[in-house]
């Protein structure tokens, strides 16, 4: 039997992102009874779209984050003056991190799909290109906070030595 390794939150949207261009061209392409003005409605709506999104999920993204090695090890330290866990209260943090990291997930994911729905409304073959860059934008600030919270979480449990670069590098 064949397993399929799962691709991680992120992949599966930057993938269909990258299906839903027109090949081979990364732009979308026209249809010749396409007037510009629809194709110009449908770049204002896809850059709407986009903004309401950003708006959304800025507060995630702050969220997540504001939890970096010195908040978890204030949560701790919190914790352990009120009696409480430790461990369960950083534990709480980070689960609730990761929760917003789903639920940014999902809102991009919708996104992708509101954004696919307008295109093909007015008959756009993939999606204008100001979108998809607008999109793996928002996917990349994703995986951003993503690495930021692991490295937070490794940083609090196991310190950070090595990971201050001391010496600027020529490249």
């Amino acid at each position: 039997m064949t397993r399929r390794r799962h691709l991680g939150p992120g992949t599966a949207l930057r993938g269909a992102l990258d299906q839903l261009t027109a090949p081979p061209a990364p732009t979308a392409r026209q249809q010749e009874w396409l007037l510009n003005s629809a194709l110009q409605d449908v770049v204002e709506e896809s850059r709407t779209l986009v903004e309401a999104c950003a708006q959304r999920v800025a507060a995630w993204e702050e969220q997540v984050l504001s939890a970096d090695c010195d908040e978890l090890r204030e949560i701790a330290a919190e914790a352990r003056r009120e009696g409480r866990s430790p461990v369960d209260a950083v534990d709480t943090a980070v689960r609730t991190a990761l929760g917003d990291l789903v639920r940014w997930e999902a809102e991009l994911a919708g996104l992708a799909a509101a954004l696919v729905e307008r295109s093909a409304q007015v008959g756009l073959v993939g999606l204008h290109p100001d979108a998809v860059d607008a999109g793996r934008g928002l996917d990349e600030r994703l995986e951003w906070a993503r690495v930021q919270l692991l490295r937070a979480v490794a940083e609090y449990h196991h310190g950070s030595a090595g990971h201050q670069r001391r010496m600027p590098r020529p490249w």
